[in-house]
């Protein structure tokens, strides 16, 4: 960059979208959830955001950071639950949140309900590494590195409120 100002711009970005400020993200649908796990999806998602100062608005504009909900992972992540990529140390805009091995992990818990609600926790998980820029994992709270099928399916959403630990 050349210029004082154009550095200036892009600090006050970055710290912007490192505290989630002026952040909005929507949900891509590419699986076609029925509208009872979709409305449990928006509500839950909205739950978890809203206390960082993330917006979410369940139809997608140009602005928008993209979730895409996708059937399968790549092969290489094919136990993945949600991916947020990254180039070196940055978490990129690209994240992804993937229906089988949700319904695989959840079992007979599987309704329209657990499924909406678990898909909003990983994907809240996936925009916690991108608001924070953060790529390793925490013990416990948001950005735990794995999550049990019972918090994914629990009615309880306060270990998925807490932003970091």
């Amino acid at each position: 960059m050349k210029s004082l100002a154009a550095k200036i711009s892009l600090g006050l970005l970055l710290s912007a979208v490192a505290y989630g400020e002026g952040t909005e993200v929507c949900l891509s649908d590419r699986v076609g959830l029925n509208s009872h796990a979709r409305a449990t999806f928006d509500a839950e998602l909205l739950k978890i955001l809203k206390p960082i100062g993330v917006t979410y608005r369940p139809a997608c504009t140009e602005e928008a950071l993209r979730i895409v909900l996708l059937h399968q992972p790549p092969t290489v992540y094919s136990g993945s639950l949600g991916l947020a990529y990254r180039h070196g140390d940055r978490i990129l805009a690209g994240l992804n949140v993937y229906f089988q091995p949700m319904v695989k992990l959840l079992g007979p818990q599987a309704s329209a309900t657990t499924i909406g609600r678990a898909l909003a926790r990983v994907a809240a998980h996936e925009v916690g590494h991108y608001i924070f820029q953060q790529t390793g994992h925490d013990e416990r709270g948001l950005m735990r590195e794995k999550f049990h099928a019972a918090h994914l399916a629990s009615d309880d959403s306060t270990p998925f409120l807490l932003a970091k630990n």
